[in-house]
């Protein structure tokens, strides 16, 4: 299992109080899903607004 994979599995136990871990595991998965672009910039908002 990738590290990724890991961090996904984990984050679906986190509770919501634990917001940098969450915001990490969704960084990693948006940069999955837009390969080509670089998302590291952008804030959770505009990340939302790409789908």
């Amino acid at each position: 299992m990738t590290s990724l994979a890991l961090m996904c599995r984990r984050s679906c136990r986190l509770p919501v109080t634990r917001t940098k871990e969450r915001l990490a595991v969704a960084r990693a998965m948006y940069g999955m899903r837009f390969s080509g672009e670089d998302v590291s910039a952008m804030t959770m908002q505009q990340r939302r607004s790409r789908e």
